[in-house]
């Protein structure tokens, strides 16, 4: 999710701390799709969920494959980004999953993030976020 401020375009972050391992993440909002919501109403939801803060779908970004192991057992996940810009300044509760929620500005926020799918989507955002 993106807002735009008088000095520039800033994106929110989170942590995520790993429950097996213990080791802390920098990572943009995302989730598992409920029964019955599209991509893009399963997006809101977690977006808000995990940030507290309301947003509105503004395009697409991209879509990630990747897998990972939990319990000893590999997971596929499929994630479907999209570019999301702040709907309002109203902030909720948290789901709790992400701590330390800040905004970053897009210059630097590419650094900051733990993951190379997730730079690479970041990368797209401010690609068209400053054209």
């Amino acid at each position: 999710m993106f807002r735009r401020r008088a000095d520039g375009i800033e994106v929110v972050l989170g942590e995520q701390r790993d429950r097996h391992s213990g080791a802390t993440t920098t990572r943009l909002p995302k989730g598992k799709r409920n029964p019955g919501e599209s991509l893009e109403e399963t997006a809101l939801r977690e977006v808000a969920e995990e940030t507290g803060l309301p947003g509105r779908i503004v395009g697409d970004l991209e879509t990630v494959h990747y897998v990972y192991r939990q319990d000893g057992r590999p997971i596929d996940k499929t994630v479907h980004f999209y570019l999301m810009e702040l709907a309002g300044e109203e902030v909720d509760e948290t789901d709790g999953e992400l701590t330390h929620i800040a905004w970053h500005p897009l210059a630097t926020a590419q650094e900051l993030l733990s993951f190379d799918t997730e730079r690479r989507v970041l990368a797209a955002a401010r690609a068209k976020l400053e054209t």
